[in-house]
């Protein structure tokens, strides 16, 4: 199935608007100015020309316009929308800690409070969430978009990256040494450093076969992974976005040798520049050109994504990539075909755009000029939910022993870590499972306490280490480089709702395939001594790893507000877990979530089959949906025709199917029709493999 890109919207440094943003980059210009005090002498940054409070806010508002404009949406009531940012709408945050007031759960500075606001503003009523993988957080929200579309979680999605400036964010960098003097030179010989920026940048994406409005280009998806390595420092052999590429390509059928473009994370560091050489060379012997455009607007952080993605569309159509600005000589350790000051004409129909992030995180995804007629198989498998084991009743000083085999100084991690690190363990997960991570506040505490230290000892004596606990993301690294899990990774942030959109995306990424087993750890910090965690792993069948476990830090504390969390009240996890059951989650910001989860085997007798109360289900993102959702009754349809999906044309649902209805596959031609009685209740037309299932 072909997700087209039906608009696109930016705001960067060069102004509003892609038009601005390509003109400005096509003219081999830097928009990169001399950053005001408090950062230090010789550092540049890209500012928008924006005015007012709510800055992330309202940058992404800039970006979702022009986008929802150009797709001539007028409706947005059943759209997705997935908001993606290092750090969301810090502000109110910091405001309250000039104050002497540091409470971190500061309402608008939740992560995902971001994403509720859009989706009010905009009337938005489909999947809605906020996606945190630090500089990659946009890339991996756009690859979402497109496996959402296309197992019918949504008919549009609306996809939006966004950070904003703030002396926080540029001192937080400052601290790492991780800027340089004078504007950012990507893959120069003599790069110093990056120079922080802000920007959003926006996607509409709507399966082609819907779609009203003349497509720009198409999102083919992607893939991540992570290295497994350090917090803030990559994989100096490439491994993590190596990986990342490889499972991309493979993912939508793509050969290496069919690259017109990369679109490099380039961010001017010595060490990024140099792991993305050595990773893009592997996968890419025949040199493609590469482009790098974070010396014209500097690194926009969790915007960066979506705005190199806008480049590939624009180039492609355009057929020409615009310089790579700053680049002056290339580091002769770098063997990249990067283009020079000149631009460079393309050949070619496919861009790949690569971003890589602080906790080890790397994610690829590919754009396309025209429709790819390479589709993969829909492969759709069952996915079992394990049994629990409950862990209760555990202090801070009992869960930093139990890992204390896993890091050497485990007092240093923060509360969030911590737990999420001894729950990942307890599960003993595969080194090549992904894993998600569910939050409503996230790091906030850890926001406050690097900001207070800042404040009062100056950037020159303040700890890089807490900065780099300010990303929400951490905690994915912590536990990817502790256990070697260098599976994709995902932070969803959606409030109450937050534990079962991650379960529902971990569940559909084994579903399609991607994935064999995925842990998903339900993480929030409910005051300075309680944690709250739930983690299960989910698999395949064919995999033998089949546990879970449910961690609760304080069991029976019940002082938290569930409705507050990243996650319903662990203990009604842990009873989800021990047997037939339906969760739904509300939360004040407007989100909703439901589950259900039953136990084995849809029973197939010639073309019929059955859903025992048993069979393990998940309902999606809202309540109200099948409670037998499409993706389970179309592998069902493949194991009764024998053969796996090509390809799903036009399937609607009529009504429900539950468990216990005896469910009669019947097809004319392509057309597939499902009926329980006598009466139709879901059909459309569908295309099969001529191959055997196996």
């Amino acid at each position: 199935m072909n997700i087209q890109i039906s608009g696109m919207g930016a705001i960067t440094a060069f102004g509003h608007g892609v038009e601005a943003l390509w003109a400005g980059l096509s003219r081999g210009q830097s928009a990169l100015t001399p950053a005001p005090p408090p950062m230090p002498q010789g550092l540049y940054i890209g500012a928008c020309p924006l005015q007012g409070p709510d800055r992330a806010f309202g940058l992404a508002r800039r970006a979702l316009d022009e986008a929802i404009a150009q797709a001539n949406w007028p409706d947005l009531r059943g759209c997705a929308l997935i908001v993606a940012s290092t750090k969301g709408e810090l502000e109110p945050l910091l405001a309250a800690t000039r104050a002497d007031d540091p409470d971190p759960r500061v309402a608008t500075a939740r992560l995902d409070a971001l994403a509720a606001r859009l989706a009010c503003a905009y009337g938005i009523e489909g999947p809605t969430w906020a996606m945190s993988l630090a500089c990659a957080s946009s890339t991996a929200a756009i690859n979402d978009a497109v496996a959402l579309l296309r197992r019918a979680g949504a008919r549009r999605a609306l996809v939006v990256g966004v950070d904003a400036l703030s002396d926080f964010i540029g001192l937080g960098f400052a601290a790492l040494r991780a800027l340089g003097q004078g504007p950012a030179r990507p893959f120069d010989a003599d790069r110093s450093g990056l120079s922080v920026a802000e920007g959003a940048g926006a996607l509409a994406l709507e399966r082609a076969s819907t779609g009203a409005t003349a497509p720009l280009a198409y999102a083919l998806g992607g893939a991540g992974r992570n290295d497994a390595h350090h917090i803030t420092a990559p994989a100096q052999d490439g491994r993590g976005l190596r990986a990342a590429v490889a499972a991309a390509l493979q993912e939508a059928q793509v050969e290496p040798a069919s690259l017109a473009l990369i679109s490099a994370h380039g961010t001017a560091t010595r060490f990024n520049d140099a792991m993305e050489g050595q990773a893009l060379r592997d996968l890419c012997p025949h040199r493609p050109p590469v482009s790098a455009i974070k010396g014209a607007i500097g690194h926009t952080l969790g915007a960066a994504g979506v705005l190199e993605a806008i480049l590939c569309a624009r180039a492609l159509a355009a057929r020409r990539c615009p310089p790579s600005v700053g680049l002056q000589a290339r580091d002769p350790a770098i063997d990249l075909d990067v283009i020079g000051a000149e631009g460079r004409d393309l050949h070619g129909e496919i861009a790949l755009s690569t971003s890589s992030g602080f906790s080890g995180i790397n994610a690829a995804t590919l754009i396309s000029a025209a429709p790819h007629p390479r589709q993969a198989a829909i492969r759709l498998t069952p996915v079992y939910l394990s049994r629990r084991v409950s862990l209760g009743g555990l202090d801070r000083a009992a869960l930093e022993a139990q890992i204390a085999h896993l890091v050497a100084r485990p007092e240093r991690l923060d509360d969030l870590c911590v737990a999420g690190l001894a729950a990942a363990a307890a599960l003993d997960p595969p080194r090549d499972a992904g894993l998600w991570v569910a939050t409503g506040w996230g790091c906030l505490g850890g926001d406050v306490a690097f900001y207070q230290q800042l404040r009062a000892r100056g950037l020159a004596r303040v700890n890089p280490r807490l900065f780099a606990y300010t990303l929400p993301n951490v905690v994915l690294g912590e536990i990817a480089v502790a256990l070697g899990m260098s599976g994709d990774n995902a932070l969803i942030s959606a409030g109450a709702a937050s534990a079962l959109i991650a379960i529902d995306e971990a569940a559909a990424a084994i579903r399609a395939g991607r994935l064999t087993s995925a842990v998903v750890l339900a993480l929030d910090v409910s005051g300075a001594a309680t944690p709250i965690v739930a983690a299960f792993t989910l698999a395949a069948p064919s995999v033998a790893l089949i546990q879970g476990a449910c961690l609760a830090i304080g069991a029976g504390q019940r002082a938290f507000d569930p409705s507050a969390t990243g996650a319903p009240d662990p203990m009604e996890i842990a009873a989800l877990l021990g047997g037939p059951a339906r969760a739904q989650a509300r939360c004040p910001s407007g989100y909703q979530a439901a589950l259900a989860l039953q136990a084995p085997g849809p029973i197939i007798a010639g073309r019929q089959a059955r859903f025992p109360a048993a069979w393990p289900v998940f309902a999606g993102h809202f309540p109200g949906r099948p409670i037998v959702p499409g993706a389970e009754l179309l592998a069902v349809a493949a194991r009764v025709q024998g053969a796996p999906l090509r390809r799903v044309r036009r399937f609607a649902f009529k009504a429900p199917i539950g468990p216990d209805e005896i469910v009669t596959f019947s097809q004319d031609g392509p057309t597939l029709t499902l009926s329980v009685g006598g009466e139709i209740r879901a059909h459309g037309d569908v295309e099969w493999y001529e191959e055997p299932l196996r």
